[in-house]
């Protein structure tokens, strides 16, 4: 009996970090259960259980080759997914942008954990961080561009609003939700051990994350927005990770808050495409059938995307900025995070809600309207960073 609660042990671990996104994963999965599964085909059902089962082992292992193995039965599943239930004629655009994507980053992640194993002579975690000296700091630097491709994070980014644009509903849930939170814990497990970045390699990601969001301001497809968008802030949960070991508790809290908007945003434009048969920005602004209920909901939605107090994305993202007053730099680029991040978001509530109320006959300014709503970003931003 010992000696099976130890082999188990030296394969899982019940950490906080594990288990609090396990947590993200089985949420997830009770949701669809509860409220979805009659707008879903068995078979699609079927492989988004396997998906979180496999993710949920990714999220707790304590070896390098279970890792691997969960993480890549957990997108494949995904994969067939994407063919099986997306009601997109570009399917298979996207289906093989994951492939390309698996294809791309599973093989040379698996060599690197053979060949990390035989250096530290175990594909345990705790054993290689041990084992594996600095002059192997390449393999570390490896493991960066790898896991920044699988979160991913600029500039590795580029499947993953294709993927978004094609893929069903559910598929785009399960990869903001708990995938992209893999890549994360990989960056945890993997990489942290032995590779920290500089303040300066910190400042660039922040900064070229920025630069994703404003992209957003060009995208008129709201599944297409909502993906840079989710990009461009899932960054916050990375960049925590290397503030230390006594921080690194604001990343999983992130991370469900992160998941918990962008699915709530997701399953908010498969209504809207339903009822109006768009995901065009302009139909849906335009369409002057948008009940008082769905506007207070998405309003909320993106209140809450734009990290908006109280939300969990709101402390977090506080707490690492007063986190960051030990480089400038890092400061002033994390701030011009959180106005881009803040304020895009709020910019569409606002073009949402003055479209909507001219369809309807008001007689409110969408100029006007748009500079409040610009001039009550600035304010909010201004009071969190001094307060």
């Amino acid at each position: 009996m010992a000696s099976d609660q130890m082999l188990i042990c030296s394969y899982l671990n019940l950490d906080f970090f594990g288990v609090y996104l396990s947590f993200i994963t089985l949420l997830f999965v009770s949701f669809f259960i509860l409220f979805w599964r009659s707008h879903m085909s068995r078979i699609e059902g079927f492989l988004i259980c396997v998906s979180s089962v496999f993710s949920v082992l990714c999220f707790i292992s304590n070896d390098m080759l279970l890792f691997w193995v969960t993480y890549e039965l957990s997108i494949l599943a995904l994969v067939f997914c994407v063919l099986v239930g997306s009601p997109y004629s570009e399917r298979f655009l996207a289906f093989w942008y994951l492939v390309g994507y698996v294809g791309s980053t599973s093989l040379p992640l698996l060599v690197s954990v053979l060949y990390v194993g035989v250096l530290g002579l175990s594909t345990s975690f705790v054993n290689n961080s041990a084992n594996i000296s600095g002059d192997f700091g390449f393999m570390w630097i490896l493991f960066v561009i790898l896991f920044a491709t699988k979160v991913p994070l600029p500039p590795f980014h580029s499947w993953l609003p294709v993927v978004h644009a094609e893929a069903s509903t559910f598929v785009s849930v399960c990869l903001s939700g708990f995938i992209m939170k893999l890549g994360i814990v990989g960056i945890y497990r993997f990489v942290l051990p032995g590779f920290s970045l500089s303040a300066g390699s910190l400042v660039l990601l922040v900064v070229y994350s920025s630069l994703v969001i404003c992209s957003c301001l060009s995208e008129l497809d709201t599944k297409r927005w909502l993906a840079y968008m989710s990009l461009g802030h899932i960054v916050v949960g990375v960049v925590g990770l290397f503030y230390g070991q006594d921080y690194v508790t604001e990343a999983p809290l992130y991370c469900l808050g992160h998941g918990f908007s962008a699915s709530i945003l997701f399953v908010l434009f498969l209504y809207l495409y339903e009822s109006l048969g768009s995901r065009n920005w302009l139909s849906v602004s335009l369409s002057g059938r948008l009940g008082v209920a769905v506007i207070v909901i998405l309003s909320l939605s993106l209140l809450t995307a734009s990290s908006f107090p109280p939300s969990l994305n709101f402390f977090s993202e506080v707490f690492i900025l007063n986190m960051s007053f030990f480089n400038m730099g890092l400061v002033l680029s994390y701030s011009l995070y959180l106005f881009v991040g803040g304020l895009v978001p709020v910019l569409a509530l606002s073009y949402l809600l003055t479209s909507s109320g001219e369809s309807f006959g008001s007689g409110v300014s969408t100029n006007s309207l748009l500079i409040v709503t610009v001039m009550y970003g600035v304010f909010a931003y201004l009071v969190v960073f001094f307060v």
